[in-house]
């Protein structure tokens, strides 16, 4: 082969290399093609269709990179699972865990890489991140369009205080009425004894 040829066939391959770079390094930015959710009050798995939602999914748009891992929250139910696919609905990038807050405010994601990804998992494989802002407000606009309705936050964690504070109060009132009562019979009973 010539010098000529060979450096012919290697800007081509240089190319070629650099086009599917840039290639596979735009996608994880655009949103998924096609998503699927399947979880609690869900029958099997829902299609995602809402483009704003698709948006919303895409990588880094619904996960919390900037304020980064979170420790495995405690005590969250049962979640969503969301898998996001991209080349025309035909790759499975991630598969993410999506659990509503207990406490309220945003939600909590796992991040799972999905089958598809060959060699190296991501840094962000089996990690946990708060859900974005726009990502819990795209989940809860999902919920109310699917029908889905998230488990509510178990007695344990919030509905205790609650009885105890009523309970309180009931104790309040009769008490406060218990002690009206005494002081108008004893003031009837010191008034019949001065006459």
């Amino acid at each position: 082969m010539t010098t000529r040829k060979i450096a012919c066939a290697f800007l081509m391959v240089f190319a070629l290399l650099l086009a599917t770079t840039r290639l596979a390094l735009a996608w994880p930015d655009q949103p998924p093609d096609k998503a699927l959710i399947s979880g609690a009050g869900l029958t099997g798995e829902v299609e995602i269709t809402d483009p704003d939602i698709l948006r919303a999914l895409k990588l880094g748009a619904i996960e919390d990179f900037e304020q980064g891992m979170v420790a495995p929250p405690q005590d969250l139910g049962e979640g969503y699972r969301i898998t996001r696919y991209f080349y025309d609905g035909t790759f499975n990038f991630g598969v993410l865990h999506y659990y509503p807050n207990p406490a309220g405010g945003t939600g909590y994601v796992r991040f799972e890489d999905g089958p598809d990804l060959q060699g190296d998992n991501t840094q962000y494989d089996g990690q946990w991140f708060h859900a974005t802002p726009e990502g819990e407000a795209a989940m809860q606009r999902l919920f109310t369009q699917i029908g889905a309705r998230p488990a509510s936050t178990p007695v344990a964690s919030g509905g205790a205080p609650v009885l105890v504070s009523l309970l309180a109060a009931i104790g309040g009132v009769l008490l406060i009425t218990w002690l009206v009562q005494s002081r108008t019979q004893r003031t009837r009973v010191a008034e019949s004894a001065a006459d």
